[in-house]
């Protein structure tokens, strides 16, 4: 809960993930956007910047895809 309101991603029959933010001071739901390639295969997450203009959630880049971190590059 944000001092906005609520942010969620509903649960849809098709798959497609929009982010809604349901307003407590009015009663009103807003939807937000689509959420690209948003996945709940595994803990599904969002999380909001406090003053709302960051949003940050899963993304399936690639299935199979290693991630690297690599230090001390030269």
């Amino acid at each position: 809960m944000a001092r906005q309101g609520l942010y969620y991603v509903p649960c849809g029959p098709d798959g497609a993930a929009t982010l809604h933010l349901f307003d407590s001071s009015t009663g009103q739901d807003h939807l937000l956007g689509k959420l690209d390639r948003f996945t709940s295969r595994y803990t599904p997450a969002i999380s909001v910047s406090p003053d709302g203009a960051t949003i940050l959630y899963h993304r399936v880049v690639s299935d199979g895809a290693d991630l690297m971190l690599i230090e001390n590059f030269r």
